[in-house]
């Protein structure tokens, strides 16, 4: 029988302690934060079109509500001709609003809520009109010219 006769300092492999040493783990945080610095606006950017997004569906869904209320009425008016026949809300992101410019005629606007992570109130604006023409009116805070489509970025 052959005892261990090895001594910490002489063999290999045997007295190493295991384990990360300090610039291994400093290595492995830098590349984390380097990462998360790349993802992290990224991620923000997708969050905040997604919220847009939910403000252009529901002009849209308002529009075929409309144009149901057309087709039974022949008229976007109330009768005594002071607002759309339908009432609008807030979503969770946008105040939508109806103007009906004349009986075959309207214009919807989502303008969007302060504090709900697209800046302050009205930062962004889109329309959609009666002959399904699409505008963005602000984004960002900034005033633009975009005409016939949403713009998200």
């Amino acid at each position: 029988m052959k005892l261990n006769t090895c001594r910490r300092k002489t063999c290999k492999g045997r007295g190493r302690s295991s384990g990360y040493t300090f610039l291994e783990l400093m290595i492995v945080v830098a590349a984390t934060v380097l990462l998360m610095g790349i993802a992290l606006p990224a991620y923000q950017d997708f969050v905040v079109r997604s919220k847009l997004h939910s403000g252009t569906e529901s002009l849209s869904a308002l529009r075929g509500l409309l144009q149901q209320v057309y087709a039974d009425n022949r008229s976007y008016r109330t009768p005594d001709d002071s607002a759309c026949r339908i009432a609008t809300y807030p979503t969770e992101h946008f105040d939508l609003d109806c103007t009906a410019t004349s009986n075959a005629a309207y214009l919807l606007t989502a303008t969007s809520q302060a504090n709900e992570g697209l800046g302050s109130a009205g930062d962004y604006v889109y329309t959609l009109d009666s002959d399904g023409i699409r505008d963005t009116t602000m984004l960002g805070g900034a005033s633009v010219d975009v005409d016939d489509y949403w713009k998200y970025r």
